[in-house]
């Protein structure tokens, strides 16, 4: 199990990796107890979009068998701020097996270009129709019979 001192003492090596230390201070100036600061870290780190990688065991302090934590730092990271990591390697596959930009779209899960000129009542009613199973080619035309334009 890791001790506090062990999550607090990364938390704040992660704040000096992110330039967000100088924040914490300013937030942290009255707390007292070490659990407080933790938290207070990690709530700064978390507005920093740097979350905590979760160990199983090494961080329930519930668990009663955990084998050998000591070893393994679990730290911190970086998100990638929704982007799609695999993106590039995903248009290079696609392209290299001679896919259509349509196909591409498809299969990346985007919406058709005609979906930007859809209100919002009727970009639900096109979610909900896909939803359920209905092609896109239906689901426009549902889309279109419903007519519903808020």
């Amino acid at each position: 199990m890791v001790s506090i001192e062990v999550k607090f003492t990364e938390a704040l090596e992660a704040l000096d990796k992110v330039g967000k230390r100088a924040k914490y201070e300013e937030k942290a100036d009255k707390l007292t107890t070490i659990e407080s600061k933790l938290t207070c870290a990690e709530q700064v780190l978390k507005e920093s979009r740097v979350i905590r990688k979760h160990n199983g065991a090494a961080d329930n302090e519930h668990e009663t068998f955990t084998e050998s934590t000591n070893s393994i730092n679990t730290g911190y990271f970086q998100e990638t701020d929704g982007k799609n990591v695999y993106a590039a390697a995903d248009k290079i596959i696609h392209e290299s097996l001679g896919f259509t930009a349509e196909q591409q779209r498809v299969l990346n899960g985007q919406p058709p270009a005609e979906y930007a000129h859809l209100s919002e009542a009727q970009k639900c009613d096109f979610n909900f129709a896909r939803s359920i199973g209905i092609s896109e080619v239906d689901a426009f035309k549902l889309t279109k019979l419903t007519g519903r334009n808020r």
